[in-house]
């Protein structure tokens, strides 16, 4: 965060920082005084969707990613949740992001994870190790401008690959954009808490983070809930 000159300008937006998954309590600092950088950034998404946002990943693809309650499963914890779908299974032919708000850990120390808690269930046919349907996460210090896949986690590592299902899914601009990518494709019906390492590039840039879900699929696979999203320094 910048120095500003007024502690109540500085309240204001430690406040706003916190309406975006803040842990801390915000300060009012003296004229002159640097606040601290947030170094633990919890969305919850109880009461909102703390700015992330939801969108089809390419033109004409479906996106049935939500944000409320969660049928069967519940969220994992409280009442508001993402899912892709949350009542229902989901679309074939979807190809969907879920986008964070930018997160700032400029002038934290130590290494950089992501965790969050998953429950999946994506159609795969005999656990095949390239699925039609599954998700995987990216990283972007552009804004958005380009987008890196994420390593598989240390925890709940990724299991398989990517793959269409022309039977399902034809059109090659929709599942273009997500296959061939390492991915969770399996239907693992229990919640999960993964943990990526971040990339060393968030000690001098802001990024943003994106679920990817795609699917040449049909219902018969209830679809992917993500909960309690925490990113945050480890000295």
């Amino acid at each position: 965060m910048q120095v500003q000159g007024d502690g109540v300008r500085l309240l204001a937006i430690a406040a706003a920082s916190c309406l975006l998954g803040c842990e801390a309590s915000p300060t009012v600092l003296g004229v002159g005084a640097t606040a601290p950088p947030l170094c633990t950034w919890a969305f919850t998404f109880e009461g909102g969707a703390q700015s992330w946002v939801a969108a089809p990943l390419v033109e004409g693809a479906l996106n049935p990613w939500q944000h409320g309650a969660s049928l069967d499963p519940a969220c994992h914890d409280g009442t508001q949740c993402f899912g892709a779908s949350l009542a229902e299974g989901y679309p074939g032919c979807s190809a969907a992001v879920l986008v964070s708000p930018e997160v700032d850990l400029v002038g934290c120390s130590g290494a950089a994870t992501l965790s969050f808690w998953h429950w999946r269930d994506f159609n795969n046919p005999g656990d095949a190790t390239s699925p039609p349907d599954g998700g995987f996460l990216q990283i972007s210090f552009d804004a958005g401008l380009s987008w890196t896949d994420l390593a598989s986690p240390s925890r709940d590592p990724y299991n398989g690959q990517l793959a269409a299902d022309p039977k399902k899914c034809s059109a090659p601009e929709i599942v273009g954009s997500y296959i061939g990518h390492a991915a969770w494709g399996s239907r693992n019906r229990g919640w999960l808490n993964p943990q990526f390492t971040l990339p060393a590039l968030f000690a001098t840039k802001p990024f943003w983070v994106r679920f990817v879900f795609g699917s040449s699929g049909n219902r018969d696979a209830r679809g992917w809930i993500v909960d309690d999203v925490r990113i945050t320094t480890i000295p």
